[in-house]
């Protein structure tokens, strides 16, 4: 027994060496997603005191502007310039940085995409770091728990296919939950901290919830939570008449929350440190700013997801309801129906061990089981609170907005092992979880376009989930042309394509991968080549050779199908096609002539 908790810490940390090495060879074998050049063009603009794409939060983006100029100090690339009275052109501003950013020095292509990458791969291994600290170092936390947590995460395709792109859903779940996580183990042994103790539990909750607010205004639904758990612990000690332990607390407690703005200002003064106004009350109000632009765009804008051949007007509820069910390891499914069985066996038997009512009365009420029940509304809340105040947004745009909730999920379903005590139930906790990393890793060739083996169709059937097609796969593609010498040098009715992308996509590795190969290509001609239009062309009269189109044109074309002969023809001509190349059943190359 001594050897095997020995050995558990070992064990974890190899896990945490897991998740760097699955996470550095996805940033490897992914091509750019249509959002992450903007990210790049905003940090870029924030280095320069630029304040531009207040959609979101800035610390990432702030984070990722420190590591690049401390990387590429010298980088030569220029300002584009910007009208801000054309709204358009300030839209498009970070996109058009970005890829001037990256292709400012082609040698650096690579190099500037893995170091802005691994910056957030880092940020989203806090989980991992403060379920060891927690469990090996405090010793707060069972190991059981911790490395529980740890395989659902690390192992999850939800999880694995975002934690180093330079977006932000996995950090909002990430740090709403160590927020919560470190409120609740503030809560669960407070008559337990020194003083230092304490500090060291409000610097935590500080700097957590920093993080999360300013990962995603979503998370600003945490402030009332951590407000209304500071205002009742603080209940609680005066109750208890401990005045001496309550001023500390309600101090401290105070100052986490004070100091936000605080930090906020200062994020917002070095984003937006060339615009004239820098006063406390303006960098703060910029942070407002932003939450009612994006909280706009949320009640206003309405996405109609696909969904077996059609697009639908659902509401963000019935998405996930649909589509739970085949983006998740399949093993987590078993492992939850084996705790709900373990978890209600567990009860029946200690309700018929009361004997009586009044037994089982007292046993509720006893001092434990109050905080017990209270520490595990404190996890629910948050999760319950989110999907409820965006269950009826028609902003659907994938299932990434999910991922709040899903990490709670997983957190109380590795908690509830607790009530694993035989022998025969922790085999098969082990089965479950061995099970959970062979489906985790099967999975990982399909990284953002993944879909477990329930959905029997096409994968382009399954639906315009932006984690399906926001995520392209240009990179394999462009690796296959210029391997197999499918481009000559000039792009003379050569090649013609069509995909869902903002970020130029296929063009840009081309480049990348002829500099690589010594494969001379006149990209110029690559670039300037129009897009082809489905909806408006036959693809069998295309003089072009080679056609080049993803899974989100093929869902438009089933739409337009209906009403429009040249997109029925074409359906019926990339169905009983079979494409030379298909990346993931995402992207794919047909052959015309």
């Amino acid at each position: 027994m001594k050897l095997i908790k020995s050995f558990e810490p070992l064990f974890f940390s190899l896990l945490i060496i897991t998740y760097f090495i699955l996470g550095c060879y996805l940033i490897s074998t992914n091509a750019l997603t249509s959002d992450e050049p903007a990210y790049i063009g905003t940090a870029y603009f924030y280095q320069k005191g630029l304040g531009y794409n207040l959609e979101h939060p800035l610390l990432l983006k702030v984070l990722n502007s420190l590591v690049l100029s401390f990387t590429f100090p010298n980088h030569p690339v220029t300002l584009p310039e910007i009208n801000p009275l054309n709204h358009l052109q300030v839209n498009l501003a970070p996109y058009e940085m970005g890829l001037r950013f990256l292709k400012a020095s082609p040698p650096d292509f690579e190099k500037i995409i893995f170091v802005s990458r691994f910056t957030y791969l880092l940020c989203n291994s806090a989980l991992l770091f403060w379920l060891f600290t927690y469990t090996y170092i405090i010793k707060k936390i069972r190991s059981r728990i911790s490395i529980t947590l740890a395989i659902l995460f690390i192992f999850s395709p939800s999880f694995y296919s975002h934690d180093f792109l330079i977006t932000f859903d996995s950090s909002t779940s990430i740090f709403a939950l160590l927020t919560v996580l470190s409120l609740a183990m503030t809560i669960a042994f407070l008559d337990q901290w020194s003083n230092k103790g304490l500090i060291f539990q409000f610097s935590t909750i500080t700097l957590f919830l920093f993080c999360a607010i300013n990962v995603k205004f979503s998370n600003l639904i945490l402030l009332p939570i951590v407000i209304i758990t500071y205002g009742l612990t603080a209940f609680y000690l005066y109750k208890k008449g401990d005045f001496k332990f309550l001023s500390r607390f309600g101090l401290l407690g105070g100052l986490s929350l004070l100091i936000q703005p605080i930090f906020i200002a200062i994020l917002y003064h070095y984003a937006f440190g060339s615009f004239p106004n820098q006063s406390f009350f303006a960098n703060v109000g910029r942070f407002f700013q932003g939450a009612l632009k994006t909280r706009s765009m949320v009640v206003d804008i309405v996405k109609e997801p696909f969904w077996n051949g059609n697009f639908i007007p659902i509401n963000y509820g019935e998405y996930v309801s649909r589509i739970f069910w085949y983006k998740e390891n399949p093993a987590l499914f078993l492992l939850a129906i084996f705790l709900i069985v373990v978890l209600l066996k567990t009860l029946f038997t200690s309700i018929k061990k009361q004997n009586t009512l009044t037994k089982l009365s007292k046993a509720m009420r006893s001092q434990q089981m109050i905080l017990i029940v209270a520490l595990g509304f404190l996890l629910s809340i948050y999760p319950v609170l989110y999907f409820f105040l965006a269950r009826s947004s028609r902003f659907v745009i994938g299932y990434r907005h999910f991922y709040p909730v899903l990490i709670f999920i997983y957190t109380l379903l590795a908690i509830a092992t607790v009530v694993i005590k035989t022998k025969p139930q922790k085999l098969f906790l082990s089965f479950c979880l061995t099970l959970y990393i062979v489906f985790g890793i099967a999975g990982v060739s399909q990284s953002l376009s993944y879909v477990n083996f329930f959905w029997t169709k096409d994968k382009w059937q399954f639906t315009n989930d932006s984690t399906l097609n926001w995520g392209q796969e240009h990179l394999r593609v462009a690796e296959y042309l210029i391997t197999e010498k499918r481009l000559p040098s000039k792009n003379d009715n050569i090649l013609i394509g069509r995909t869902f992308s903002v970020f130029g996509g296929v063009n840009e590795y081309l480049e990348t991968f002829s500099k690589k190969f010594n494969y001379p290509l006149e990209m110029e001609t690559y670039y300037n080549t129009p897009l082809f239009d489905p909806f408006k062309s036959l693809i069998n009269e295309s003089k072009y050779k080679y056609l080049l189109i993803d899974s989100e044109v093929m869902q438009q074309l089933v739409r337009e199908s209906k009403e429009n002969k040249i997109a029925l023809n074409n359906l019926n001509f990339l169905q009983k096609n079979i494409p030379i190349f298909s990346s993931n059943q995402i992207l794919f190359i047909y052959q015309l002539y």
